[in-house]
C-alpha cells in the first residue's frame, strides 16, 4: 500500500536525474540494501504520480506503482545507462497500467484526482503569496486541473510527461511508444485544447511563450534547471466583463461535471444511432449550451434540456429561438438527478461514468425500449448494445457514440403453451437460464433482450419473440428450416 506520509523531495535537493544516477551507479559497483532502499524511496512518489495519470483509478495506480518498484528492485543493478532511468520507469508503469486494463472487466477510464497527480511542487505558483493571492491561485489551479482532465487520454499523457514532468521529446516518444514527430503533434494539439479550455481570462498554460504585457508570468524549471514551461495569467478588465455577452468556456466547472461540448459530427451520429424521429421525446441531462436538444428538435422531435447553470439555460433558449425550434426545444434550470424524466423515449447524454451510474436505477426503471445514447463515456457494468465511431476526418476528440436500450425485465419462470418451462436470470440485456420439459433439462444459450425483443437458443432450436407485460410470444426456428409459433406466460 502507499505510504501517504511520503513527501516529494524539496526543490533545493540535487536534480532527480543526478540523484537516481548516483544511486544506480552505486548499485552497479557495490550493491547494498541501504542504497536499494533509498532508490525505492526516491522512486515511489515519481512512480505513483505517473501511474495515477496513466491508470486513472487509485487502485490500479497502486498496483502499477508496486509493480514498478518490484521491477526496480529486480533490475536496478543491471541498468547501464542511469540517465535513462526515468524513461525506463515511466515505460514500466505505462505497461503495468495497460496490462491491468486488459486483465480486468472492461470499464471506462477515469482520471484520478489531479490534486494527487500534480504534486504541490509542480503547481505553477510562486512561493510566499499573500492570502488574497492564495485564494486566486487555488481557483486558477482548480480551473487548470479541470481543463487538463478534459484532454483526450493520448494528449493528456504526452502533455503530462513533457510539460509537467519535464521529459524531452525523445524521452516522451520512448515512454509512449510513438515517433518524436507524433509527440510534437499531440503536444501541439493538447496545448491548443488547453488554451481553448482556459480562455476568456482563465489561466493559460503555455510553453515557451513570450510574456504577455500586463500579465503575471511565472516560469517553472525542471530538476536540472532547464526551463520547461511558462505560465501566463491574463486578467480581463472589469469593463470587458460587463459588456461581453455570456459565453461558456470549455472545461468550466459545473455542479456535477465540467462543460465540454460534443462535436457536431458526433452529435449527429449519436442521434442517428438512437434512431431519433419526430415521434420521440429527447432529454439531455446536463444540457450545457443546448446543442443536443436543438439538434434533436431540428429532426422534428420534442426535446428537453435540464441544466443547473441558469446562464447556460438562458443561452440555450436564445440559441433555440435563433435556430427556429423554440416550439420544440425547451430548457429548464434544475438538478439532473431530480428532474422528471418519465416522458423520455431517448436520452442524449455526455456525462462521466459516476454520473451515469448514479442515474442507472432511474433509467432502467423506464419503459422498455427507451434509448440512451452517450458521448464516449459509459456505465461501469452495463455494456452498450451498439456503438459507432465518427470518421477521423470529421472528429478528432471524443468520437465514440454509445447506445443502450432499456431492457424488459424478463427474469423469472415462464410456462409455454406446449408445457415446457423456461427459467431466466438477467443482468441488464444478458440472459442465462434453463429449459425443462418433463425430466429433461437443457441450458439456455445466446440469450439477450434488446428493449422488448427477446432471443435465446435451446440446443439447435432458436427462439425469437416480443415481450409484453407478463407474456412473451414469437417464432421458434428448427434445424430442418421449419418454424412454429410459441407463447409463454410468466408464473408468480
Amino acid at each position: 500500500m502507499i505510504d501517504e506520509s511520503f513527501e516529494m523531495p524539496a526543490d533545493t535537493s540535487p536534480p532527480p536525474v543526478d540523484r537516481y544516477a548516483a544511486l544506480l551507479a552505486q548499485l552497479n559497483t557495490a550493491p547494498d540494501e541501504q542504497t536499494m532502499a533509498r532508490l525505492l524511496e526516491e522512486t515511489q512518489a515519481l512512480a505513483y504520480r505517473f501511474s495515477l495519470m496513466v491508470c486513472g483509478h487509485t487502485e490500479d495506480a497502486e498496483d502499477a506503482m508496486q509493480d514498478a518498484l518490484l521491477q526496480t528492485y529486480r533490475h536496478a543493478g543491471s541498468i547501464r545507462q542511469p540517465q535513462g532511468f526515468r524513461t525506463w520507469l515511466y515505460r514500466t508503469v505505462k505497461n503495468a497500467c495497460l496490462m491491468s486494463r486488459r486483465t480486468k472487466v472492461a470499464e471506462p477510464t477515469r482520471l484520478a484526482s489531479l490534486d494527487a497527480v500534480m504534486a504541490e511542487g509542480h503547481d505553477p505558483i510562486s512561493d510566499g503569496p499573500s492570502p488574497e493571492e492564495v485564494t486566486t491561485a487555488e481557483s486558477e489551479r482548480r480551473r487548470f486541473r479541470q481543463a487538463f482532465a478534459t484532454l483526450p487520454a493520448n494528449y493528456r499523457l504526452v502533455a503530462f510527461l513533457r510539460d509537467v514532468e519535464g521529459l524531452s521529446t525523445r524521452e516522451v516518444a520512448e515512454v509512449v511508444g510513438i515517433s518524436e514527430s507524433n509527440v510534437k503533434q499531440r503536444l501541439l494539439r493538447a496545448r491548443r485544447l488547453l488554451r481553448q479550455a482556459l480562455a476568456a481570462g482563465m489561466l493559460l498554460w503555455v510553453v515557451a511563450t513570450p510574456e504577455v504585457p500586463g500579465a503575471a508570468s511565472a516560469a517553472r524549471h525542471d530538476g536540472a534547471g532547464a526551463q520547461a514551461s511558462s505560465v501566463v495569467i491574463a486578467q480581463p478588465t472589469a469593463a470587458s466583463q460587463a459588456t461581453r455577452p455570456y459565453r461558456p468556456s470549455i472545461g468550466q466547472a459545473g455542479k456535477d461535471v465540467v462543460w465540454v461540448p460534443t462535436p457536431p459530427a458526433l452529435l449527429d451520429t449519436m442521434l442517428s444511432l438512437a434512431g431519433v424521429t419526430a415521434d420521440d421525446m429527447v432529454i439531455d441531462l446536463g444540457s450545457g449550451d443546448g446543442r443536443a436538444v436543438i439538434a434533436a428538435a431540428r429532426r422534428g422531435a420534442r426535446a428537453l434540456g435540464v441544466e443547473f447553470n441558469p446562464e447556460l439555460v438562458s443561452l440555450s433558449q436564445r440559441a433555440a429561438a435563433e435556430a427556429g425550434v423554440a416550439d420544440r426545444a425547451r430548457f429548464v434550470q434544475g438538478d439532473m438527478f431530480e428532474a422528471d424524466i418519465s416522458e423520455a423515449t431517448v436520452f442524449a447524454l455526455y456525462l462521466l461514468p459516476e454520473n451515469l451510474d448514479r442515474l442507472l436505477p432511474r433509467l432502467q426503471a423506464l419503459r422498455p425500449g427507451t434509448r440512451i445514447v452517450a458521448n464516449t463515456f459509459g456505465f461501469t457494468d452495463w455494456d452498450p448494445d451498439a456503438q459507432e465511431r465518427v470518421r477521423a476526418e470529421l472528429c478528432t476528440d471524443w468520437c465514440d457514440a454509445l447506445l443502450w436500450i432499456v431492457p424488459a425485465r424478463v427474469a423469472g419462470t415462464w410456462l409455454l403453451d406446449s408445457g415446457e418451462r423456461l427459467t431466466l436470470t438477467q443482468l441488464h440485456q444478458i440472459l442465462h437460464g434453463e429449459w425443462s420439459s418433463g425430466r429433461d433439462t437443457a441450458p439456455v444459450s445466446q440469450a439477450r433482450v434488446r428493449g422488448t425483443a427477446v432471443a435465446f437458443s435451446v440446443g439447435d432450436r432458436r427462439f425469437e419473440g416480443q415481450w409484453s407485460e407478463g407474456m412473451m410470444t414469437g417464432v421458434e426456428r428448427r434445424p430442418d428450416g421449419s418454424t412454429r409459433a410459441w407463447r409463454a406466460t410468466q408464473t408468480p
